[in-house]
C-alpha cells in the first residue's frame, strides 16, 4: 500500500460515494499499518526460493531479505505480542478462508504493496480470464480491503 494510497483513505480522497466515518478510516488505515509492520517483523518461514540464480546459487526468499535486511525494529511489540507470527498468520489464514476476496486485496496491497488500481486491475484481468461477469471498481476494492481489515482485527 502506498502511503499515496494511505494517505487518501486517511483523508476520505479516495472514497468518494462511500459513508464511512472518519474515525472508521483512521481506525482501519492505523491497523492496516501495524498489520504490514507485524508481517515484516516476524521471523520468515523460509529462507530459500526453490529457484537458483545463473551460477546455481539459491537465492534469499525475498520475505526473508525483507527480514534479514530490515532497520526499524521494535522490541517492545515482541514483549507485547510473543507470539505475532502465529497471531498474523492465523488471522490472515482465516480471512483466506472465510472471505477470500478481502483476503487477496489485503495481501496484494498491504502485504506486496500493490496500489488500489493494480489490485483492481488484477481482480478485473482475472475475472475476464476465468470468464466471470463481475468487475470490481475502486470503491469496492476499497470496501473489500476495510472488510478485510476489520476482519482481522477482530481476530489477531
Amino acid at each position: 500500500m502506498t502511503a499515496d494510497d494511505l494517505n487518501g483513505l486517511a483523508t476520505g480522497r479516495n472514497i468518494r460515494r462511500m459513508a464511512i466515518p472518519e474515525e472508521r478510516l483512521h481506525f482501519m488505515v492505523t491497523w492496516l499499518w501495524k498489520l504490514r509492520g507485524y508481517w515484516e517483523e516476524e521471523i520468515p518461514i523460509r529462507i530459500h526460493e526453490r529457484d537458483t540464480d545463473e551460477g546455481g546459487t539459491k537465492q534469499w526468499h525475498p520475505e526473508f531479505a525483507r527480514w534479514l535486511l530490515r532497520t526499524d525494529l521494535n522490541d517492545q511489540r515482541w514483549r507485547d505480542n510473543p507470539e505475532p507470527r502465529v497471531r498474523t498468520t492465523r488471522a490472515m489464514r482465516k480471512l483466506r478462508e472465510k472471505y477470500p476476496r478481502e483476503y487477496e486485496v489485503l495481501y496484494r496491497i498491504v502485504i506486496l504493496d500493490h496500489t488500489i488500481s493494480e489490485t483492481q486491475t488484477w481482480l478485473n484481468e482475472r475475472a475476464i480470464s476465468n470468464k466471470k461477469p463481475e468487475r470490481y471498481s475502486r470503491e469496492g476494492v476499497l470496501m473489500y480491503m476495510l472488510n478485510g481489515a476489520s476482519h482481522t482485527f477482530d481476530w489477531w
